[in-house]
């Protein structure tokens, strides 16, 4: 209690003696106890305002250094004490002393003012004790509070350093790839500022691709000429088999793919104006045809040529499409 303070003193002849101050709004109460005793005293505020008005004080002040002498009990007060009055003397220089305080007291009863002092002490100490567990509690969220902050601190610290140290990693990749590259443009510069040597001959590209062209043309000729005589020596075996026997060519037609309608015509071409009468009486065997097996022949780099080579050459060579009718009728 701050308007409040209990100290044991010593009066003249070193007699213990415990005072209990109480400052009031309107007054200041004094409990004297020794041994068994017990005095009391009460000062109206008017009285108080006398006392400080003689010291040029507010009354604020004159209570409160009358709290701090007798908590402090300095040398410089006196305390006196009678079974009417009690005292307080102030010490000046030159060994003069002031009445500072000064009140009659009045006996009363020990047991009931000790028993009242207890329970104010009491109460008092219960208010403490909620004080302190609120600030307990207090203290134990601001600690929480603390240690989260902390926590994020250190994580937002190593997060930090990590992102350092990666931009830093980035940055020299990106500067040393700068320097090779300010190097390199370093030495073509020297270079073309000396100029080309001439040792080194020119590179021409164009002959390269004329080069390549003729290559590619001439393995074109190569693969159409190859194409040309498979598909005759093809033209000749067909002939040769259907000359032999019906049953082979008739095998083969049905192992081959199947066979196009197409209007009868002679594989061989014949002289009618000559007057070969051993001949005559023969008549050429109709030709069947069927679908050649496709001789597939690799050309790099450009097959669709010879298709269109062997297009062209059946196309030129005409066909003779003639009935029997008209075989009988020309013989």
């Amino acid at each position: 209690m701050e308007n409040c303070v209990l100290k044991q003193i010593y009066v003249e002849e070193n007699t213990p003696l415990r005072v209990c101050i109480t400052v009031e709004d309107n007054s200041v109460e004094i409990l004297l106890f020794q041994e068994e005793k017990c005095w009391k005293s009460s000062v109206a505020k008017e009285n108080l305002q006398h006392f400080a008005n003689e010291h040029k004080l507010t009354i604020e002040n004159y209570c409160q250094n009358l709290l701090e002498y007798i908590k402090t009990s300095s040398p410089d007060i006196k305390y006196v004490f009678n079974s009417e009055e009690f005292i307080i003397n102030r010490l000046l220089k030159g060994a003069l002393t002031v009445k500072y305080f000064i009140c009659k007291v009045q006996k009363t009863r020990y047991v009931e003012h000790v028993e009242q002092i207890m329970d104010k002490f009491y109460f008092e100490n219960l208010k403490l004790l909620e004080n302190v567990n609120i600030f307990k509690k207090a203290n134990e969220e601001l600690t929480d509070c603390k240690n989260q902050c902390e926590l994020k601190l250190k994580q937002l610290v190593a997060q930090k350093k990590s992102d350092e140290s990666e931009q830093f990693g980035q940055f020299l990749l990106i500067l040393n790839e700068k320097k090779r590259r300010i190097q390199h443009l370093t030495e073509l510069l020297e270079v073309f500022k000396k100029g080309r040597p001439i040792s080194n001959p020119e590179v021409k590209v164009g002959k390269q691709k004329s080069k390549k062209g003729a290559k590619n043309s001439a393995t074109v000729q190569k693969k159409e000429t190859i194409s040309e005589s498979e598909s005759d020596d093809d033209d000749d075996e067909s002939s040769l088999g259907h000359n032999t026997t019906d049953d082979e060519s008739i095998e083969k037609s049905k192992s081959a793919s199947p066979i196009e309608n197409k209007p009868s015509t002679s594989t061989e071409t014949f002289d009618f104006l000559e007057d070969d009468i051993a001949q005559s009486h023969m008549l050429p065997k109709r030709a069947k045809h069927s679908k050649p097996e496709e001789n597939i022949v690799v050309v790099p780099k450009s097959p669709p040529k010879t298709e269109e080579v062997e297009t062209q050459q059946q196309a030129r060579s005409p066909g003779i499409d003639l009935s029997t009718q008209q075989l009988l009728d020309m013989l």
